[in-house]
């Protein structure tokens, strides 16, 4: 692609080695390594309500839980991604809102 042209061989695969690495350290700073066989921590490229979807049923999972913020119309609508997860996720979906800036 064009826009991948701009970028170093390697680029995208350094990328998600350290998103991996902060969301391993995001982790254990928040729950620690008590809950270590129950949480898998994935990091994903692509679509981001496909992706969520397809992996969702790739491992089986019995709950989605996903953020979502529409500042503007919080109180009645959710983020594009997160209303697609909604609408065809086959597991239950936890919705967490995120509070707009004051």
């Amino acid at each position: 692609s064009i826009v991948g042209s701009f970028f170093d061989t390697g680029f995208h695969d350094k990328l998600v080695d350290k998103t991996k690495e902060s969301l391993e350290a995001l982790w254990q700073k928040a729950i620690g390594s008590a809950h270590g066989d129950t949480v898998k921590l994935v990091v994903a490229t692509g679509t981001a309500y496909e992706e969520i979807l397809e992996f969702s049923k790739k491992i089986d999972c019995d709950l989605i839980v996903i953020g979502a913020n529409k500042p503007e119309l919080k109180d009645y609508l959710l983020g594009p991604n997160a209303a697609r997860v909604v609408r065809h996720a086959q597991q239950s979906v936890y919705v967490v809102r995120s509070k707009a800036a004051a």
